[in-house]
Protein backbone atom coordinates (compact mmCIF):
# COMPACT_ATOMS: atom_id res chain seq x y z
CA UNK A 1 0.00 0.00 0.00
CA UNK A 2 1.15 3.01 -1.09
CA UNK A 3 2.09 5.58 1.79
CA UNK A 4 0.29 8.98 -0.10
CA UNK A 5 -0.98 11.78 2.76
CA UNK A 6 -2.93 14.72 1.61
CA UNK A 7 -2.94 18.13 2.99
CA UNK A 8 -6.35 16.97 4.36
CA UNK A 9 -4.88 14.05 6.62
CA UNK A 10 -2.88 16.54 7.64
CA UNK A 11 -4.57 19.18 9.64
CA UNK A 12 -5.20 17.14 12.71
CA UNK A 13 -1.60 16.56 13.36
CA UNK A 14 -1.67 19.10 16.50
CA UNK A 15 -3.70 16.80 18.07
CA UNK A 16 -1.16 14.63 18.54
CA UNK A 17 0.25 17.14 21.15
CA UNK A 18 -2.88 16.59 23.52
CA UNK A 19 -2.76 12.51 22.87
CA UNK A 20 0.89 11.72 23.90
CA UNK A 21 1.36 7.93 22.83
CA UNK A 22 2.52 5.34 25.80
CA UNK A 23 4.86 2.84 25.46
CA UNK A 24 2.45 -0.21 26.04
CA UNK A 25 4.56 -3.47 25.38
CA UNK A 26 7.63 -5.37 23.75
CA UNK A 27 6.43 -8.48 21.79
CA UNK A 28 8.57 -11.05 21.27
CA UNK A 29 7.81 -14.25 19.60
CA UNK A 30 9.36 -16.79 21.51
CA UNK A 31 9.53 -20.47 21.75
CA UNK A 32 8.01 -21.23 25.13
CA UNK A 33 5.84 -18.33 25.83
CA UNK A 34 3.45 -20.15 28.92
CA UNK A 35 6.53 -21.08 30.42
CA UNK A 36 8.65 -17.71 30.14
CA UNK A 37 5.53 -15.87 30.88
CA UNK A 38 5.58 -17.82 34.19
CA UNK A 39 9.31 -17.78 34.83
CA UNK A 40 9.15 -13.28 34.90
CA UNK A 41 6.42 -13.62 37.06
CA UNK A 42 7.75 -16.30 39.60
CA UNK A 43 11.34 -14.46 39.79
CA UNK A 44 11.68 -10.98 38.37
CA UNK A 45 8.09 -9.61 39.74
CA UNK A 46 5.47 -9.56 36.98
CA UNK A 47 1.97 -10.23 36.68
CA UNK A 48 0.09 -11.89 34.11
CA UNK A 49 -2.67 -9.22 32.58
CA UNK A 50 -4.20 -11.50 29.73
CA UNK A 51 -3.74 -14.72 28.04
CA UNK A 52 -4.90 -16.10 24.93
CA UNK A 53 -5.42 -19.63 24.12
CA UNK A 54 -3.38 -22.03 21.45
CA UNK A 55 -2.34 -22.02 19.21
CA UNK A 56 -0.15 -18.31 19.88
CA UNK A 57 -0.69 -18.88 23.91
CA UNK A 58 0.25 -15.23 23.83
CA UNK A 59 0.74 -13.75 27.18
CA UNK A 60 0.95 -10.17 28.42
CA UNK A 61 2.86 -9.73 31.68
CA UNK A 62 3.54 -6.24 33.12
CA UNK A 63 5.46 -4.59 36.60
CA UNK A 64 3.86 -4.22 39.86
CA UNK A 65 2.93 -0.72 38.51
CA UNK A 66 1.78 -1.61 35.66
CA UNK A 67 4.04 0.80 33.78
CA UNK A 68 5.12 -1.57 30.79
CA UNK A 69 3.95 -5.16 29.31
CA UNK A 70 6.17 -7.91 27.41
CA UNK A 71 3.93 -9.56 24.98
CA UNK A 72 4.98 -13.33 24.47
CA UNK A 73 3.43 -15.72 21.85
CA UNK A 74 4.63 -18.14 19.32
CA UNK A 75 3.32 -17.42 15.83
CA UNK A 76 4.35 -20.18 13.36
CA UNK A 77 4.01 -17.83 10.21
CA UNK A 78 7.03 -15.77 11.44
CA UNK A 79 10.76 -16.86 12.85
CA UNK A 80 11.55 -17.08 17.02
CA UNK A 81 15.02 -14.98 17.13
CA UNK A 82 17.96 -16.64 17.68
CA UNK A 83 18.28 -14.97 21.04
CA UNK A 84 21.00 -16.94 22.09
CA UNK A 85 23.53 -16.06 19.45
CA UNK A 86 22.94 -12.41 19.61
CA UNK A 87 25.67 -10.60 21.58
CA UNK A 88 23.90 -8.90 24.22
CA UNK A 89 24.56 -5.19 22.63
CA UNK A 90 23.03 -6.33 20.06
CA UNK A 91 19.70 -6.57 21.65
CA UNK A 92 18.77 -6.51 25.47
CA UNK A 93 15.65 -6.40 28.06
CA UNK A 94 16.68 -4.32 31.22
CA UNK A 95 15.44 -4.48 34.58
CA UNK A 96 16.38 -1.64 37.42
CA UNK A 97 17.11 -3.66 40.94
CA UNK A 98 17.99 -2.94 44.35
CA UNK A 99 20.37 -5.75 44.96
CA UNK A 100 22.21 -7.16 42.07
CA UNK A 101 24.39 -9.73 44.03
CA UNK A 102 20.68 -11.69 45.11
CA UNK A 103 19.17 -11.37 42.11
CA UNK A 104 22.19 -13.33 40.65
CA UNK A 105 22.58 -15.46 42.85
CA UNK A 106 18.36 -15.96 42.96
CA UNK A 107 18.50 -16.53 38.98
CA UNK A 108 21.39 -18.69 38.46
CA UNK A 109 20.09 -21.44 40.68
CA UNK A 110 16.74 -21.33 38.13
CA UNK A 111 18.22 -21.46 34.66
CA UNK A 112 19.51 -18.44 34.16
CA UNK A 113 23.19 -17.73 33.22
CA UNK A 114 25.67 -14.81 33.86
CA UNK A 115 26.98 -13.50 30.86
CA UNK A 116 28.55 -9.91 32.20
CA UNK A 117 29.49 -9.82 36.46
CA UNK A 118 28.57 -7.15 38.35
CA UNK A 119 30.33 -3.89 37.25
CA UNK A 120 30.19 -0.50 37.93
CA UNK A 121 31.11 1.83 35.32
CA UNK A 122 32.28 5.72 35.75
CA UNK A 123 28.64 7.36 36.16
CA UNK A 124 27.96 4.86 39.52
CA UNK A 125 25.88 2.63 37.77
CA UNK A 126 26.40 -1.07 38.97
CA UNK A 127 25.63 -3.61 35.50
CA UNK A 128 25.01 -7.02 35.89
CA UNK A 129 24.06 -9.30 32.41
CA UNK A 130 23.05 -12.53 32.31
CA UNK A 131 20.67 -14.50 30.04
CA UNK A 132 17.30 -16.10 30.65
CA UNK A 133 16.59 -19.84 30.57
CA UNK A 134 16.24 -19.34 26.58
CA UNK A 135 18.94 -17.01 25.78
CA UNK A 136 17.42 -13.91 25.56
CA UNK A 137 19.74 -11.26 27.31
CA UNK A 138 18.81 -9.33 30.52
CA UNK A 139 20.42 -6.54 31.72
CA UNK A 140 20.11 -5.57 35.66
CA UNK A 141 21.28 -2.25 36.63
CA UNK A 142 21.33 -0.23 40.26
CA UNK A 143 21.72 3.46 38.96
CA UNK A 144 23.78 5.72 40.87
CA UNK A 145 21.03 8.56 39.37
CA UNK A 146 17.53 7.02 38.80
CA UNK A 147 15.92 8.28 35.14
CA UNK A 148 12.81 6.77 36.54
CA UNK A 149 10.79 6.46 39.59
CA UNK A 150 12.83 4.08 41.86
CA UNK A 151 11.17 0.81 42.38
CA UNK A 152 13.11 -2.23 43.93
CA UNK A 153 12.52 -4.02 40.78
CA UNK A 154 10.99 -3.11 37.24
CA UNK A 155 11.73 -2.70 33.77
CA UNK A 156 13.52 -0.12 32.94
CA UNK A 157 14.56 0.07 28.89
CA UNK A 158 14.51 -1.77 25.76
CA UNK A 159 18.23 -1.52 24.48
CA UNK A 160 19.32 -2.29 21.02
CA UNK A 161 22.58 -1.50 19.04
CA UNK A 162 21.50 0.94 15.75
CA UNK A 163 23.90 2.60 13.33
CA UNK A 164 22.59 6.52 13.87
CA UNK A 165 21.51 7.10 17.72
CA UNK A 166 21.47 10.74 17.54
CA UNK A 167 19.21 10.86 14.97
CA UNK A 168 16.66 7.87 15.80
CA UNK A 169 16.56 9.80 19.53
CA UNK A 170 15.11 12.98 17.47
CA UNK A 171 12.96 11.43 15.53
CA UNK A 172 11.08 9.87 18.47
CA UNK A 173 11.12 12.80 20.02
CA UNK A 174 9.89 14.84 17.53
CA UNK A 175 7.25 12.35 16.67
CA UNK A 176 6.36 10.76 19.28
CA UNK A 177 6.30 13.11 21.99
CA UNK A 178 9.18 11.36 24.13
CA UNK A 179 11.70 13.19 26.23
CA UNK A 180 15.50 12.10 26.32
CA UNK A 181 16.39 11.23 29.90
CA UNK A 182 20.12 10.78 29.45
CA UNK A 183 22.16 11.44 26.40
CA UNK A 184 25.33 9.72 25.53
CA UNK A 185 28.71 11.22 24.21
CA UNK A 186 31.06 9.56 21.40
CA UNK A 187 31.99 7.04 20.52
CA UNK A 188 28.57 5.24 20.93
CA UNK A 189 26.17 7.88 21.40
CA UNK A 190 23.98 5.77 24.02
CA UNK A 191 20.75 7.81 24.25
CA UNK A 192 18.01 6.71 27.14
CA UNK A 193 14.02 8.30 26.09
CA UNK A 194 10.95 7.41 27.34
CA UNK A 195 7.12 7.96 26.85
CA UNK A 196 6.32 11.34 28.37
CA UNK A 197 4.95 10.00 31.06
CA UNK A 198 7.95 8.37 31.94
CA UNK A 199 7.03 4.41 31.91
CA UNK A 200 9.69 2.98 30.15
CA UNK A 201 12.63 3.65 28.20
CA UNK A 202 14.16 2.83 24.94
CA UNK A 203 18.11 2.55 24.96
CA UNK A 204 19.82 3.41 21.42
CA UNK A 205 23.58 3.57 21.04
CA UNK A 206 26.18 2.21 18.28
CA UNK A 207 28.63 0.33 19.53
CA UNK A 208 31.26 -1.35 17.08
CA UNK A 209 31.69 -4.17 19.61
CA UNK A 210 28.67 -5.35 18.28
CA UNK A 211 26.72 -5.68 14.90
CA UNK A 212 24.08 -3.75 14.83
CA UNK A 213 20.66 -5.63 13.96
CA UNK A 214 18.86 -5.71 10.51
CA UNK A 215 15.71 -4.68 11.64
CA UNK A 216 14.75 -4.29 7.84
CA UNK A 217 15.11 -8.27 7.90
CA UNK A 218 12.75 -8.91 11.18
CA UNK A 219 9.58 -9.97 10.84
CA UNK A 220 6.83 -7.18 12.19
CA UNK A 221 6.05 -10.80 14.28
CA UNK A 222 9.00 -11.51 15.57
CA UNK A 223 10.14 -8.33 17.66
CA UNK A 224 8.05 -4.93 17.73
CA UNK A 225 7.87 -1.91 20.44
CA UNK A 226 4.12 -1.23 20.71
CA UNK A 227 2.39 2.16 21.69
CA UNK A 228 -0.97 3.11 22.96
CA UNK A 229 -2.59 6.52 21.65
CA UNK A 230 -6.17 7.88 21.28
CA UNK A 231 -5.99 9.31 18.27
CA UNK A 232 -4.07 6.20 15.81
CA UNK A 233 -5.27 8.26 12.85
CA UNK A 234 -3.54 11.44 13.49
CA UNK A 235 -0.30 9.00 14.74
CA UNK A 236 -0.22 7.04 11.34
CA UNK A 237 -0.78 10.73 8.73
CA UNK A 238 2.19 11.95 11.37
CA UNK A 239 4.37 9.14 11.22
CA UNK A 240 4.11 8.64 7.41
CA UNK A 241 5.19 12.58 6.61
CA UNK A 242 8.25 11.70 8.94
CA UNK A 243 9.15 8.61 6.68
CA UNK A 244 8.12 6.16 8.29
CA UNK A 245 6.53 2.93 6.17
CA UNK A 246 2.78 1.69 6.48
CA UNK A 247 3.14 -2.02 7.34
CA UNK A 248 -0.53 -2.49 8.12
CA UNK A 249 -3.02 -0.03 7.82
CA UNK A 250 -5.41 0.59 10.60
CA UNK A 251 -8.34 -1.97 11.59
CA UNK A 252 -10.13 -3.15 14.43
CA UNK A 253 -9.75 -6.36 16.08
CA UNK A 254 -12.84 -8.70 17.56
CA UNK A 255 -12.07 -7.06 20.96
CA UNK A 256 -12.47 -3.34 19.40
CA UNK A 257 -8.85 -2.34 20.00
CA UNK A 258 -7.79 -0.38 16.84
CA UNK A 259 -4.58 -1.74 15.63
CA UNK A 260 -1.76 -0.31 12.76
CA UNK A 261 1.83 -1.52 11.82
CA UNK A 262 4.61 0.65 10.93
CA UNK A 263 8.48 0.44 10.49
CA UNK A 264 9.99 3.93 11.79
CA UNK A 265 12.97 4.87 9.00
CA UNK A 266 15.12 2.26 10.17
CA UNK A 267 12.83 -0.43 9.96
CA UNK A 268 12.52 -0.89 13.30
CA UNK A 269 8.65 -2.09 13.62
CA UNK A 270 6.23 0.12 15.92
CA UNK A 271 2.55 -0.77 16.63
CA UNK A 272 0.12 1.72 17.52
CA UNK A 273 -3.20 0.50 19.48
CA UNK A 274 -6.00 2.25 20.36
CA UNK A 275 -7.21 -0.23 23.29
CA UNK A 276 -10.90 -0.53 23.72
CA UNK A 277 -9.64 -1.32 26.97
CA UNK A 278 -6.78 -0.41 28.79
CA UNK A 279 -4.92 -3.08 30.46
CA UNK A 280 -2.41 -0.43 32.06
CA UNK A 281 -3.02 2.67 34.82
Amino acid sequence: MANTINQKDLEGQSILLKTKPRLEHIALNVSDPISIAKWYCEHLGMRMIRKSLPPTNAHFISDSASKIMFELYNNAIAPVLDFASLNPLCLHLAFISDDLEAIRNSLVTIGAKVVDDITTIPNGDQILMMRDPWGLSIQFVKRFTSMLKPMSMRPEHFGFNVLDPERMTKWYCDNLEMKVMRKGTPPTYTNFFSDAGSNMMLEVYNNSAAPALDMASINLLSLHIAFITDDIKTVRNVLLNAEATLLEEIKTLDNGDLIMILRDPWSVPIQFLKRAESMLK
